[in-house]
């Protein structure tokens, strides 16, 4: 494993690669630690450094915000992504929930997610076991409310650790360049390919790198940047032939809706 930071060394001018992601958060950084155990070279480019960074202005020009909200909350660009501000509480998705937000519903079933939930869980060391579906130890009946099952990883899943944990499984080299921004991607002639990519060092220092594959991994506001900002074979940017990238983005809903408060202290078992 290799480590270079962009804003100390200035010496790199191009970068090869078999596998680039962009983006060492919970999607980029699982994705690469795949790869490499099946012996893939893998180049990590991330924004940020080792440590929390949420400050949008390097990359957002403009604001426009309702009501009281802080756009910083679970946001970061560090290696980890947002793993890092992560308190470690996960559920799954229903098979109710893929039916419940039009007539037409999903385009894909909860199956299909199963195999997918399996890993997840494997990854984050937790157990697959179902608590009990019984509220009679409150006192309610169980057929007027339905239990929401969350699973806690203690302490919280962090990618970081989850990378450098697993290292002696590698069979590639992986190589993470930090403080790397990626500005464009480089289209070919036909758009039917990315060439490379071109990176902005903090020093103001341009880089391009080239791989057989590239995969932007680096949330929900970076990669349509990114995409939008690809305007070098096509006006609208990648993949925005309908005028979709970057629309309808929601950050992640937070609040406290109501408290159950029981008569006494009930210890309850999990299984």
């Amino acid at each position: 494993m290799k480590i270079f930071d962009l804003s100390l060394d200035a010496n790199i001018k191009q970068i090869k690669s078999e596998f680039c992601i962009v983006g060492s958060g919970p999607g980029g950084g699982i994705l690469a630690v795949e790869l490499l155990k099946q012996g893939f070279n893998v180049t990590l480019l991330e924004q940020g450094g080792d440590y929390r960074n949420s400050d949008f202005s390097e990359t957002v020009d403009k604001f426009n915000i309702k009501g009281d909200m802080d756009v910083n909350f679970g946001h970061s660009r560090q290696v980890g992504g947002s793993s890092n501000l992560w308190a470690g509480r996960v559920s799954r998705l229903e098979e109710r929930d893929f039916n419940s937000y039009s007539n037409e519903g999903w385009p894909i079933d909860y199956s299909e997610l199963e195999y997918f939930y399996e890993k997840a869980l494997k990854i984050l060391n937790l157990s697959n076991n179902h608590y009990s579906n019984n509220l009679d130890v409150f006192g309610f009946n169980n057929n007027n409310l339905d239990l929401k099952e969350f699973k806690w990883s203690s302490p919280p899943f962090n990618v970081k650790n989850y990378i450098f944990n697993n290292k002696s499984l590698f069979k590639g080299e992986l190589t993470i360049y930090t403080h790397a921004r990626v500005t464009t991607l480089n289209e070919n002639d036909l758009l039917s390919q990315i060439n490379s990519l071109n990176i902005l060092s903090p020093m103001g220092k341009k880089i391009k790198v080239f791989s057989s594959t590239f995969i932007l991994a680096a949330g929900g506001l970076e990669t349509p940047r990114i995409l939008l900002n690809s305007k070098t074979k096509n006006k609208k940017g990648i993949g925005n032939v309908n005028d979709n990238v970057g629309r309808y983005f929601s950050t992640h809903p937070k609040a406290d809706i109501g408290f159950l408060r029981t008569k006494k202290w009930l210890s309850t078992k999990n299984s």
